[in-house]
Parts: structure tokens; C-alpha cells; sequence
């Protein structure tokens, strides 16, 4: 699963991506426009108490794609945004980097601060960029509709949902504002809209704006999910290599912890993704999987062996198991479920497999 950065030109992208990633290992990534991506641990702290509980030899958190796509939207030419914009299509969700702290650069047309501004001309970007897939699409299914062939019944519910589409982008709305069901989404999506795009808003803030509530309080402002975060602070946080060291930083600047452990945590909740958990051959496993996916799915994850043959799944809540404090309480109390393969996996499971090889 891949989560892409976008912002304008001021909104530090690139910094926020780097402060995000630490010093993960980062890989060139091919596409339109290119990108750079980092494969990222998701903090998760129920893996603290499983360790503890089950005292496996090898621990696997779950783990999410980021990538920082080269260029920015919107001062860049016709062309370049084309490329930009293609290349963030290929991604599942976006982050989408907002700036609110003070500059001290050469003047730019962007010099003030107005977040509302600047989330504006992002979507309008792309609100522009998906009208000019659905509009075309349009006109050619207005054609093909009215000649008899066996996906004639699909072409026109196709068509029917596009011109719902269309008129919410004419509005300037996103995509994301329609109410599609699971077949509508289905149909759409071959065309990964951007503004269908689940997405996480992260405001980037200055040195003295850390810890200001009023600041914090205005992050949800715009819609969605909101995090503020201060590149510059995080990439300090991050440089420090002695963990002494960083946690007199973080106590000097009332910091709990590091905003990039948000933000990963948020990024993975931005894509509805949840977490299971297994414990096989003395490795304890956080496997990730979509909200609403059923134990066959989760099975799959592990190996398509365990998904074919599957037989039950022995379920038991990971809020029950913490606190009955064992598998052996877990079973005494009824905990310890039997589940078939419609049951749809909750986040924080675990889970033991049986299945027929």
C-alpha cells in the first residue's frame, strides 16, 4: 500500500517526507514523473505486549509505501503537472502537505499564510484532472451505449455514474463527496480518480508554533483527518542517535513523542487499512489487510495455501487477551472464538489458521 506526498511549492514537501522517513532506506521509483519511496514500520504498541506474552524469536510490524513524487502541483507547466498527476494516480492515498509555518525566503507569490488557499489550488488541480478523464469517457460511451453487444447493461451503468461524477467535479467538489456504493466503486476503479483518493491533510508548522493548542485545534478545520507536524523539529528529533539525547529534546520542547509516529499511525487508519496479528514458527507478524475483509482474505495474506484449504480461524480479540493476560484465560473465559470464512477480521486479532493443505 502506497501513500503519496503532494503541496506547493512552500509547503516543504520534501522535508516533511524525509522527517517522516527518517533514515529508512529510500529507492528510485520509476513512473511519469519519478518518485521516491521508503518502506515504513507502523508503530503499533500492541506488538510490545504480544512480544512480552508470547516471547517470539523474530518480531514483523506492518508496514506502509511512502513515496514524495519529484515536482510540485500547479507552478509547474501544463506538461510536468500532467506527469506529477500521473504518477499520483499510482498511489492508494495521499498526503497532502499544508504550509503554516513562518518564511524567510526569497519573495514569493505564495509568501503569506492562507491554508485554505493553499488546500484550494491543490484540489482544484485535481478536480481539473479528473474532469478531463471522465469528460472524454463520456462522450464515448454516449456512442457505444447505442450499439447492441453483450456489455451493453455494464457500459450504461458505467455511464450513469460517470455523469453523477461529472456533475460533482463541475461543482468543484471531490469525488470522495458522492455516496458510490461498493459496485459504483468497482466500476471506477480502473480510473484511480484522485479526489476518490483517501486523504490525510499534515500542516506543515514552525519551531514556535510546536505545542500551541490553538494551532492543533485548527487542523481540522479544512475537513478530513488533520495532523500538524514541524518538519524542521522532527528532522532535529531524528539526528539525534542517542536515545538519552532525544528524549531530553523532546522533553525541552514538550513534545510526548515524535510527530512522525502520528503520522504514520494516521496514514495507515487514512487508507482504512487494519492490522491482525500471528504467531508461527517463533515470529510474531502483524499482517495488514483493508477494513471489511473477511478471514479467507487475511488467510491469503499468510500464504493462498492457507486461503484455499481453509478450514476455521481461531479468534481472539486483542483488548481481551491484554486483559485476561493469557492465551490459557483467553480459552478458559470463551474468548478464543471459532470463526468461519465469512467473518470479517476486526483490527487488533489474532489469529490462529487452520487449513487443509
Amino acid at each position: 500500500m502506497k501513500l503519496g506526498f503532494t503541496g506547493l511549492p512552500t509547503s516543504g514537501k520534501s522535508t516533511v517526507f524525509q522527517a517522516v522517513i527518517g533514515d529508512a532506506p529510500t529507492a528510485e521509483q520509476h513512473g511519469p514523473a519519478g518518485a521516491c519511496m521508503a518502506s515504513i514500520r507502523v508503530p503499533d504498541e500492541r506488538l510490545d505486549f504480544l512480544a512480552e506474552l508470547f516471547r517470539p524469536k523474530k518480531i514483523t510490524p506492518a508496514v506502509i509505501d511512502f513515496v514524495d513524487v519529484h515536482g510540485v502541483l500547479s507552478d509547474a507547466g501544463h506538461d510536468e503537472n500532467a506527469r506529477i498527476l500521473a504518477s499520483l494516480r499510482e498511489v492508494d492515498g495521499l498526503i497532502h502537505v499544508v504550509r503554516l509555518f513562518d518564511s524567510e525566503i526569497a519573495p514569493h507569490p505564495r509568501q503569506s499564510i492562507d491554508p485554505k488557499r493553499d488546500i484550494e489550488e491543490i484540489e482544484t488541480e485535481m478536480v481539473l484532472a479528473d474532469l478531463s478523464i471522465v469528460e472524454p469517457r463520456i462522450e464515448k460511451l454516449n456512442v457505444s451505449v447505442t450499439q447492441p453487444k453483450p456489455e451493453q447493461d455494464q457500459e450504461k451503468k458505467e455511464l450513469a455514474v460517470l455523469m453523477r461524477c461529472r456533475e460533482t467535479l463541475d461543482n468543484g467538489q471531490k469525488l470522495l463527496s458522492l455516496d458510490l456504493s461498493e459496485d459504483e466503486l468497482k466500476l471506477l476503479s480502473s480510473y484511480c480518480f484522485l479526489t476518490l483518493k483517501p486523504e490525510l491533510l499534515l500542516l506543515n508548522i514552525g519551531e514556535n508554533q510546536v505545542g500551541d493548542s490553538a494551532v492543533t485545534e485548527s487542523a481540522g478545520e479544512w475537513g478530513g483527518e488533520a495532523l500538524c507536524m514541524c518538519a524542521q523539529v522532527e528532522m532535529e528529533i531524528a539526528a539525534l542517535e542517542d536515545e538519552a539525547d532525544r528524549q531530553v529534546f523532546l522533553e525541552e520542547m514538550s513534545i510526548t513523542e515524535p510527530e512522525s509516529d502520528r503520522v504514520k499511525a494516521a496514514a495507515y487508519r487514512t487508507l482504512r487499512l487494519r492490522s491482525f496479528f500471528t504467531t508461527v514458527s517463533d515470529e510474531l507478524r502483524a499482517w495488514t489487510i483493508r477494513e471489511g475483509d473477511d478471514a479467507v482474505v487475511a488467510a491469503g495474506k499468510i500464504h493462498t495455501d492457507m486461503a484455499r484449504g481453509f478450514i476455521r480461524a481461531e479468534v481472539v480479540s486483542f483488548d481481551d487477551l491484554k486483559s485476561l493476560g493469557s492465551m490459557q484465560e483467553a480459552k478458559a473465559k470463551g474468548k478464543l472464538r471459532l470463526e468461519g470464512k465469512e467473518y470479517v477480521v476486526q483490527d487488533g486479532d489474532v489469529i490462529f489458521f487452520r487449513f487443509s493443505k
